[in-house]
C-alpha cells in the first residue's frame, strides 16, 4: 500500500519522475532498516561498508538539530537539499520554511530513491507544492530547469543549499557535480545582471523608439498554430560550422521555414538563399551584419528590446515583435486585438529565435550553425582565431558531438543549457541537431543537415502566403493607439514623478524619526501606509518597467538585499527607509529622462 499510494502521489505531482520510474530495477545498495525509536531509516552500502544516513536512535529529532538555520529562511528563497535519504530533513524542512520558501530535494541515488518510495509513506512530500523532487538518472534536468525558473538578484542571498549527512563522503563526484551546476547557475544570473546593469538605458530607448515601427507590424502570439504540424523550421546561427552545411540550405527552401539569426544572414544570403524571417533581438547589435541587398524584403522578428538602429538602418517592410516586458508595449497591443507577451529568450539571438518558434507551437526544430564552442579557434563562422585565458574564469570546457573535450565562454554555456532545458521541457517537439560540430546537447538528436533535410524536408510549403495570411495590425484608425498612449504616459510620469518625491521624503521622516527616538506610533504608521499606497502604486504603473530600466542600478542594489532582515527591528526599518528614499529618488531622476524618449518618439512618428 505504501508503494502505492507514493506511485499515486508521483503520477498526481511529479509526472517526470513517475514516467521513468516504471522499469527501474532496484539494486541491494541502499535498502531501509529500522530505528531504536521505531521510525524507518535509509542505509547505504558502499566498499563493504553499511553507512546510516539517519539516526539510529531518532532520526526525526536529528532532522530538526540539523535544519535549525533555515527557521529564519525569508521569503521567495530557494532551499536545496542535496539529499533525499528516509524524507524527515523534506518533512522538517516543509515544516520550518514559510510557505513562500521554494524546496529542492536532489537524490544522486536511484536506489535510495526506488527504496524510499517502496518502504517509506512520502505523501506529504510528495504532495507538497512547493517541493520539487529531483533524482539522478531520472529526471536530473528538472534541477536546472526549477533553478532557471526560481533564482533572481532578490532572492541570491537568502538561498540555502545543504548537502544531509554523509551523503558528501558517499557520492564524491555527484556531489561536486552537483556543486558545480548550482554555482554556474549563479554565474549566469551575475552575467544577467551584469548586461542589465550597462545596458539600462539603450534598452529603455529601444522600448519606447521602436514603437514607431508598430504601424503594420505583426506580433509573434499571432502565429501561433500557423504553421502545419508537418512543416519543420531550421533555426540558422553563426557558429563556425555553418561553412559546412549553409549551401544545403538550397534544398530545404520552400521545404521547412527557414529563420536565420542576425550574425549568419550575410553568410546565407551569400549563397543565394532568402530566409523566410531573420531574427535579431540585441539591444546594440552591430549594423555590418545588414547590408546584404534585398534584406527590407524580409520579415523581421525582433522584441522590444531590439536595437532600434537595426530597424532605423534596414527599415524593413515587415516587423513581427516577438516579446515586451513593459505594460505599455501589452496595452498597446491589446486594444490593437491582439497581445504581445513575455519571453524565456535565454540570452542569445539563436535562443529567441528557438523559444519564439516553440511559441508557435512547430513541432521539429533543426538547428545548424549551434556550435556555442571554440571551433579552429573561433566562436563564428568568418572570424579570425580568439584567444581565450582560462584564469579570467570567463572560460570552461564541454563535451562536444564526439566526446572530445572543447572549450567555450560562460556566456555560450549558459545558451547551451538554455537549449537543453528547453529540449526537456518541451518533449513533444523534436529538437535536430544538426550543426555538424561543437557542443554535444543534451535531449536532442545528433544528424548531419544533409540527412535532416532529407528525412524531414519532403514536403512543399507556401511559406510566404503563410506569413502573409497573419494580419498587420494598428493600421487605419487603430494608428492613433500608439500615440495616444504615449501621450498618456507622459501624463502619468508627471504624477508618478510627484508622488514619488513625496515618498522620498516621508522615508527620509521615517528614518530621521526613528534614529532620533523622537516618535509616536502613530506618526509611522502614517508614513507606512503612505508607503505601502505609493508601492502599489509603483506595481500598478504602466511605467515601472520602463523606468527601472533606465535606472537598473538603483533597481539592482534595492532587490538584492530587500529581504535580508536585522534582528533590532529599529535598525531593520531604518534600513528600509533610506533603502526606499534611494530607490524613489532614483526614479524621480528617471521620469524626465523617459519623458524625453517619448517626446522623440512622439516627434519622429509624425515625420
Amino acid at each position: 500500500m505504501i508503494y502505492e499510494g507514493n506511485l499515486a502521489a508521483l503520477k498526481e505531482n511529479h509526472d517526470d519522475l513517475y514516467k521513468n520510474i516504471d522499469n527501474e530495477e532496484i539494486d541491494d545498495s541502499a535498502f531501509v532498516s529500522q530505528a531504536r525509536n521505531g521510525q524507518k531509516i535509509m542505509v547505504f552500502s558502499k566498499d563493504n561498508k553499511e553507512i546510516y544516513l539517519n539516526s539510529k536512535y531518532n532520526p526525526e529529532s536529528e532532522a530538526e538539530k540539523y535544519l535549525m538555520e533555515i527557521k529564519d529562511m525569508p521569503e521567495k528563497s530557494i532551499l536545496t537539499l542535496f539529499g533525499l535519504s528516509n524524507g524527515d530533513f523534506v518533512k522538517q524542512a516543509i515544516k520550518y520554511t514559510n510557505d513562500e520558501v521554494l524546496i529542492i530535494v536532489y537524490e544522486p541515488s536511484k536506489s535510495i530513491f526506488m527504496q524510499a518510495i517502496k518502504h517509506i509513506d512520502l505523501t506529504d512530500i510528495l504532495t507538497e507544492k512547493r517541493v520539487i523532487v529531483v533524482v539522478e538518472g531520472l529526471n536530473s534536468q528538472k534541477y536546472e530547469v526549477a533553478m532557471n525558473l526560481n533564482l533572481h538578484s532578490y532572492n541570491k542571498l537568502t538561498n540555502r543549499h545543504i548537502a544531509l549527512p554523509k551523503y558528501t563522503e558517499i557520492f564524491v563526484e555527484q556531489y561536486n557535480d552537483f556543486a558545480y551546476r548550482t554555482q554556474e547557475l549563479y554565474e549566469n544570473l551575475g552575467m544577467v545582471s551584469n548586461t542589465f546593469l550597462g545596458s539600462g538605458i539603450k534598452v529603455c530607448k529601444n522600448n519606447i523608439l521602436n514603437m514607431k515601427y508598430l504601424s503594420g507590424c505583426r506580433s509573434a502570439s499571432d502565429f501561433v498554430g500557423v504553421f502545419p504540424d508537418d512543416m519543420p523550421a531550421i533555426v540558422v546561427s553563426a557558429g563556425p560550422s555553418l561553412s559546412k552545411n549553409k549551401h544545403l540550405l538550397k534544398e530545404a527552401k520552400g521545404k521547412a521555414l527557414i529563420v536565420v539569426v542576425d550574425t549568419a544572414i550575410p553568410h546565407v544570403m551569400s549563397m543565394g538563399v532568402e530566409p523566410d524571417m531573420v531574427v535579431t533581438a540585441d539591444f546594440e547589435k552591430p549594423l555590418k551584419h545588414f547590408h546584404s541587398e534585398g534584406l527590407n524584403k524580409i520579415p523581421f522578428v525582433v522584441s522590444a528590446d531590439s536595437n532600434i538602429e537595426v530597424l532605423d538602418y534596414v527599415k524593413p517592410e515587415q516587423v513581427v515583435f516577438c516579446a515586451a516586458d513593459s505594460m505599455l508595449w501589452a496595452n498597446v497591443f491589446e486594444k490593437a486585438g491582439s497581445e504581445i507577451c513575455m519571453l524565456d529568450g535565454g540570452g542569445s539571438v539563436a535562443t529567441v529565435a528557438i523559444a519564439t518558434l516553440i511559441s508557435w507551437g512547430i513541432k521539429r526544430l533543426i538547428l545548424i550553425g549551434q556550435d556555442l564552442t571554440f571551433t579552429g579557434g573561433s566562436m563564428h563562422i568568418g572570424e579570425e582565431v580568439s584567444e581565450y585565458d582560462f584564469s579570467t574564469g570567463h572560460y570552461a570546457y564541454v563535451k562536444g558531438i564526439n566526446g572530445e573535450d572543447l572549450i567555450t565562454r560562460k556566456d555560450y554555456l549558459s545558451y547551451l543549457r538554455w537549449i537543453e532545458n528547453k529540449a526537456y521541457i518541451h518533449s513533444e517537439i523534436e529538437f535536430i541537431d544538426a550543426t555538424e560540430g561543437g557542443a554535444l546537447k543534451a535531449n536532442t538528436k545528433t544528424m548531419t543537415f544533409k540527412d535532416a533535410i532529407d528525412s524531414y524536408c519532403t514536403k512543399e510549403f507556401d511559406v510566404k502566403n503563410i506569413i502573409d495570411s497573419v494580419p498587420r495590425l494598428f493600421l487605419d484608425k487603430d494608428k492613433r493607439i500608439v500615440e495616444e498612449a504615449l501621450i498618456t504616459m507622459k501624463a502619468n510620469l508627471k504624477n508618478l514623478k510627484r508622488r514619488l518625491s513625496e515618498g522620498a521624503l516621508e522615508c527620509h521622516k521615517g528614518s530621521l524619526m526613528l534614529s532620533q527616538g523622537d516618535y509616536n506610533v502613530s506618526q509611522l504608521k502614517k508614513i507606512h501606509t503612505t508607503i505601502e499606497k505609493l508601492n502599489d502604486y509603483i506595481l500598478q504603473s504602466d511605467e515601472r518597467v520602463l523606468l527601472n530600466k533606465l535606472d537598473a542600478t538603483s533597481e539592482n542594489e534595492f532587490e538584492e538585499d530587500v529581504y535580508l532582515k536585522d534582528e533590532d527591528e529599529i535598525k531593520e526599518s531604518i534600513r528600509l527607509f533610506h533603502k526606499c528614499e534611494k530607490y524613489y529618488k532614483s526614479m524621480v531622476e528617471a521620469c524626465p529622462k523617459l519623458v524625453e524618449l517619448v517626446d522623440q518618439c512622439l516627434e519622429e512618428m509624425s515625420q
